[in-house]
């Protein structure tokens, strides 16, 4: 099955503009399609998945070399899917996600410390632009930037990521500048990124002169000295740490003396993400107190503030955001839930602000 976008000789506004109401109905089914096959009969990258990417290649080859003086087809293609990315919060390559993610923390972070000069750890960082908060932090005076997270990234794919991400921040500096680094500055730290190497899908050849370092491991055996990290954050990774006083401990060590940690946690039963109809924020709360996903630690908001305030943090902000249980769902929790207030069982995600008291 060929499709085509419109070409510019077709008339009529209304013809047209019903050709792409078509089009995109039909590349909607089948993304649709390939989504719901791809994840549940063969995984995330399974065959379908792989049919549609080599079928992608395959037109663009088939323009190419066949219809080279449509070769302006593709470029509405690219201009339309590029636009309508780089522009969505959930395309995870781009720079609006990242600008996204450092607004959330220059939000939180700017009342009470700068960000200059400071050692920052991006914990959980992802493996699709897993060095793009870090470089937003250094291009804003961090002096040492780390990415961590579990999973190997698809390195080259990082480095194109970057690649766009530093451009963005070169010719959009606005919108990426927290107030306090001046021009000369941006240039200079901009400068030592080797623009070519990352275009060119090298990642680590492309920040070789920067203090950036990305690291695949647990931060549970990281290989950081205590005390060395005076900002830290994640987001949507506490809510997965089984053991999650030991992993507190760890994180309080890890952090410097007075310094902070931002982190954004999903309190709701993961499953939903894959299965709506089937599961909401709270159905692992009636599953038996020995089930696990493995995934999830099912902690409450106040059983995570007590563990942060036990292994020494001062909590500094603990924003709640609440939504009400659906009627008659409580009745099914398990003893442990149904101790608990309305307030706690409501909430399902957290912001904590942490800081390690300059004392400890």
């Amino acid at each position: 099955m060929a499709l085509y976008l419109p070409c510019t000789s077709m008339r009529g506004k209304t013809l047209e503009l019903l050709k792409i109401r078509i089009r995109n109905a039909i590349l909607t089914g089948i993304a649709n399609a390939v989504h719901l096959l791809g994840r549940r009969t063969l995984g995330k990258t399974g065959f379908f998945t792989d049919l549609l990417h080599v079928g992608l290649q395959e037109w663009i080859r088939v323009y190419k070399e066949h219809f080279p003086n449509r070769i302006s087809d593709l470029d509405r293609s690219y201009s339309l899917l590029r636009s309508e990315l780089t522009g969505d919060f959930n395309w995870m390559f781009g720079p609006c996600r990242v600008r996204a993610v450092a607004d959330q923390l220059r939000q939180v972070l700017h009342p009470i410390s700068s960000g200059d000069e400071i050692t920052f750890l991006d914990l959980g960082c992802g493996t699709h632009n897993p060095l793009g908060l870090s470089s937003v932090m250094y291009l804003n005076g961090a002096r040492r930037a780390i990415a961590l997270d579990l999973h190997e990234p698809d390195r080259p794919r990082s480095a194109v990521a970057l690649y766009d991400l530093l451009v963005e921040c070169w010719t959009n500096w606005e919108k990426w500048n927290w107030g306090g680094t001046d021009e000369s500055t941006l240039q200079d730290r901009l400068a030592r990124f080797h623009l070519d190497e990352l275009k060119n899908g090298q990642m680590e050849e492309g920040i070789t002169d920067v203090p950036i370092s990305h690291y695949v491991g647990d931060i549970l055996d990281a290989p950081f000295p205590e005390g060395s990290i005076d900002i830290m954050t994640s987001h949507l990774v506490l809510e997965h740490f089984l053991n999650f006083r030991d992993a507190m401990y760890t994180l309080f060590h890890l952090t410097a003396p007075g310094g902070l940690g931002a982190h954004w946690i999903d309190l709701s039963d993961h499953r939903r993400y894959l299965d709506p109809g089937r599961y909401h924020h709270w159905s692992f709360l009636a599953e038996d107190d020995n089930w696990s996903d493995g995934r999830c630690n099912r902690l409450r908001a106040g059983e995570i503030r007590q563990i942060c305030e036990t292994v020494g943090f001062e909590v500094v902000r603990f924003d709640c955001t609440r939504i009400d249980m659906p009627p008659g769902f409580g009745s099914r929790l398990t003893q442990r839930y149904r101790a608990m207030s309305p307030d706690d069982l409501s909430t399902v995600s957290v912001l904590a602000v942490l800081r390690r008291p300059n004392n400890r």
